[in-house]
């Protein structure tokens, strides 16, 4: 089974992302894109957290979305952030490029995985985690045109998980 020329992963920080995307693109052999990696690039490197004190939030979220839809790959596997999901152009974007791959996991799954959302720069982290969490669940739901349950899995399961959902949809057409 191949992977489409594209895939994005989404979902909330500490759901798995980057390491998914990791796995898939060293066993297809294709780039990887973290989206938070662009970002930092195009502010000298400054950490995550920095840059969204910095900018405030609706300037990183606007930032953030700029660099997704700054994206031109042929072939890659996106990482982005996981405020991703409150810009809609940036969301269209990534659904035009190939499959948006939501990997969801229940707060008390999330709760342990994550440290301080401020520094790990976490955008509309100010209600904590069960608010942004409440926040976010639903546009990620939205957005996905797959969604994978990354609970209770380790990450080679959840890639497998990821390829199987990607593999039915191209089974069933």
């Amino acid at each position: 089974m191949a992977l489409p020329k594209v895939l994005s992963l989404i979902g909330m920080p500490g759901s798995g992302k980057s390491t998914i995307a990791g796995i898939l693109t060293d066993r297809f052999d294709m780039p990887l894109i973290d989206v938070d990696t662009v970002i930092k690039q195009r502010h000298d490197d400054t950490p995550l957290g920095d840059i969204l004190k910095q900018l405030g939030r609706e300037t990183f979220l606007d930032a953030e979305a700029d660099a997704v839809r700054s994206l031109r790959p042929t072939s890659a596997i996106i990482a982005p952030g996981g405020s991703v999901i409150y810009r809609a152009d940036a969301m269209a974007h990534l659904t035009r490029l190939g499959p948006v791959v939501y990997l969801e996991l229940s707060l008390d799954e999330l709760t342990p995985r994550l440290g301080d959302l401020a520094a790990r720069g976490v955008a509309g982290n100010e209600g904590g985690l069960p608010a942004l969490y409440a926040e976010r669940t639903p546009l990620y739901a939205k957005f996905a045109t797959h969604t994978v349950s990354a609970a209770g899995t380790d990450p080679q399961a959840t890639a497998n998980a990821v390829v199987a959902a990607i593999a039915d949809a191209v089974a069933t057409g």
